[in-house]
């Protein structure tokens, strides 16, 4: 009996020595793949990835902090972007420009979450990425992306003026046949969040959805976005946005929308602000609509220069002031222009 208690001790210990040894194996197992899929730990590692040339770890660094942490942490722009260098490092151009279209698009929500550093990696690599594909002949992608540069660097018109600079006046050409211009919008991405209710106190029904829509200018993409409303029950604002960010510049700049309206009038642009200094909002209300030949509407509002001894000013959404009348149309592209142009005013409110 004395034995076999001793070969009793003997085994537990054999068995809780390799538990131990199984459990620290796992430990240095997370400690070396997991845990650098954390939203504390992923960038360190996925930045060491890319400056060692491995692309591939890169991306997976980074794809596993996105099936852990969703969107739900404040480095998720960050995260995309990093993805989207490792996938252009890789050749996959198509996967590159969805993470940095969705880096783009949740630092205009979140605009506080991205630092000048972030945003001037974004810049970078946008127009790195838009001077291949304009290499290839894509000169459509290459304003999706010369966009994308000036949207998401913080400071648009200035990222257009460099990049006008820096281009030969072929390549301007290429890109911007017409008009000197950023696409803020024009609804490429499928499954886009539908229009955001600003402001409804009209009593109506109010739908949009995305739909398809035939190119006819540069910059659209096929697609739209279809808003239709009911006639309104009662006096009040209906007021539809998408979301934007852009402290506004020291000098004049236009927002442009081009719509086709399939029935009622179309709507007037206006802009929603931020006044940082005194926690509150204002609006910058939009000109008159105006019809084309080709029977499109146009609307635009003008944002007078910024003076820069006054209070920071920020735009933080574009949206659309709805007739009270039932109407229908779909919105094709935002676009943004520097200058006042020939149509374009505003009435000064804000």
């Amino acid at each position: 009996m004395y034995f076999a208690g001793i070969r009793q001790v003997a085994v537990s210990i054999v068995v809780l020595a390799a538990g131990l040894i199984a459990s620290m194996a796992l430990i240095e197992w997370v400690q070396r793949t997991v845990s650098r899929y954390h939203p504390l730990a992923f960038e360190e590692a996925a930045r060491n990835a890319l400056a060692e040339g491995d692309q591939a770890l890169a991306v997976n660094i980074c794809t596993g902090n996105l099936h852990y942490a969703k969107n739900r942490f404040p480095s998720y722009g960050l995260c995309r972007l990093l993805r989207a260098r490792g996938y252009f490092g890789l050749g996959e151009r198509d996967k590159a420009c969805e993470d940095l279209v969705a880096a783009e698009r949740y630092w205009r929500t979140w605009h506080r979450r991205a630092d000048a550093s972030e945003r001037a990696e974004l810049k970078e690599l946008a127009t790195e990425m838009a001077m291949a594909a304009l290499g290839s002949g894509e000169a459509d992608t290459a304003l999706q992306l010369v966009s994308l540069a000036g949207t998401g660097s913080g400071a648009p018109l200035a990222c257009l003026t460099e990049l006008r600079d820096k281009l030969s006046p072929q390549m301007r050409a290429n890109i911007w046949p017409d008009e000197e211009l950023l696409l803020v919008e024009n609804f490429a991405r499928t499954g886009e969040p539908l229009l955001e209710t600003w402001a409804e106190r009209t009593g109506r029904m109010v739908d949009s959805e995305c739909v398809d829509a035939p190119p006819q200018a540069p910059g659209d993409s096929g697609r739209g976005m279809r808003l239709t409303a009911s006639p309104a029950t009662k006096n009040g604002m209906s007021w539809y946005s998408v979301p934007f960010f852009m402290p506004v510049p020291e000098t004049p700049c236009r927002f442009r929308a081009v719509l086709d309206v399939n029935a009622g009038r179309p709507p007037r642009l206006q802009l929603g602000h931020s006044y940082p200094a005194t926690g509150q909002g204002g609006t910058t209300f939009g000109e008159p609509p105006v019809q084309l030949a080709n029977g499109q509407y146009t609307v635009e509002v003008l944002l007078p220069g910024h003076d820069p001894a006054g209070a920071p000013d920020y735009v933080v959404r574009i949206g659309f002031a709805l007739p009270s009348e039932a109407c229908e149309f779909v919105i094709r592209r935002i676009e943004l222009l520097s200058g006042q142009g020939a149509i374009a005013g505003s009435d000064g409110q804000k």
